[in-house]
């Protein structure tokens, strides 16, 4: 009952990921409880019962864009999203657009970074072989990655089960169908035991503004064990 409509959630706060459950009312300006302590720094929305697609909120673009989960496009400016009303401790506040607020059932997924267990940011990349090293506090253990800026690149999601050794590059995208690319030797990255390091010249991580979701390997662990090459 925190928001305008009333939600059912399930959350796990010392996780920062919260499941929110809510019938929309297409008015802009109408507040959800998310159920988490923190303001989320990603709020993924789905209507569930109509055709349109996955939108995101990240904290870093604002209440005032969004992008798409199931698309390769850059972010767009739209406050139809999020109404470009940024959220709170409490609620997360949602305009008049079907995919966030339809007079349907919704779900939507909330996260917000726990040192030690997760972290939601972005990075630069800088167009070469040597490009960015992120810092985490952690190793990871997934990483979620897509190119805000530019139309056409994909999500890809980079993880330590399926990449057991240094050099990774075994990508799947989840906006689409594809069978795993192994791209290891053009598009490759370290997992390495405080963070991650590319080291490709790419439009889907090493160019433009690059968002990041990643998950640690050993969660609150001050030390993680090298990934050999």
């Amino acid at each position: 009952n925190d928001g305008s409509i009333t939600s059912t959630v399930q959350a796990n706060s010392d996780a920062g990921f919260s499941i929110v459950k809510y019938t929309g009312n297409r008015t802009s300006g109408a507040t959800i409880g998310h159920g988490l302590s923190q303001k989320p720094e990603i709020i993924i929305t789905k209507n569930l019962d109509a055709t349109y697609n996955w939108i995101i909120y990240y904290k870093g673009e604002g209440a005032n864009r969004y992008g798409y989960l199931n698309l390769a496009n850059a972010w767009v400016t739209d406050t139809t999203g999020f109404n470009n009303v940024e959220p709170t401790n409490s609620v997360f506040t949602v305009g008049s657009a079907y995919e966030s607020n339809g007079t349907h059932n919704m779900v939507a997924y909330c996260w917000h970074g726990v040192e030690g267990y997760s972290k939601f940011n972005t990075f630069e990349g800088n167009s070469s072989s040597d490009n960015a090293f992120v810092y985490l506090g952690f190793k990871p253990a997934v990483v979620i990655f897509k190119n805000i800026d530019a139309a056409g690149t994909n999500w890809t999601i980079v993880d330590n089960k399926r990449d057991k050794f240094n050099p990774a590059g075994r990508l799947l995208i989840p906006n689409g169908t594809d069978t795993e690319y192994d791209y290891t030797s053009s598009y490759p990255l370290d997992f390495l035991s405080n963070g991650f390091k590319i080291r490709a010249n790419t439009t889907i991580m090493g160019q433009n503004t690059i968002l990041y979701m990643a998950f640690a390997k050993h969660p609150f662990a001050n030390v993680s064990p090298a990934t050999a090459r």
